[in-house]
């Protein structure tokens, strides 16, 4: 994949230029895609962006229903359809 590589040489560069040495390429990544669900990206865009087979991926990896997540969905669907 042309962006993950070029994700990861910029990367590379920044980090090195910080610190002096290399760090982790998928710690990056595993941060990225945490943000983008986070953020309430559609899956199937975090799929294709991520390069990833299989969606069950990203929903047991990535994906975290936090109490703040649940209670603004909830709030969300309600405001929609103006039951309170």
């Amino acid at each position: 994949n042309v962006l993950m590589t070029e994700m990861e040489t910029v990367h590379n560069r920044v980090i090195f230029s910080i610190h002096g040495s290399d760090r982790h390429f998928p710690n990056i990544v595993f941060g990225f895609c945490a943000r983008l669900c986070e953020a309430d990206v559609n899956i199937k865009v975090i799929q294709s962006i991520m390069g990833h087979k299989d969606i069950q991926i990203i929903i047991d990896i990535y994906a975290e229903a936090t109490e703040d997540k649940k209670k603004n969905s909830i709030e969300q669907v309600f405001n929609q359809i103006k039951i309170f």
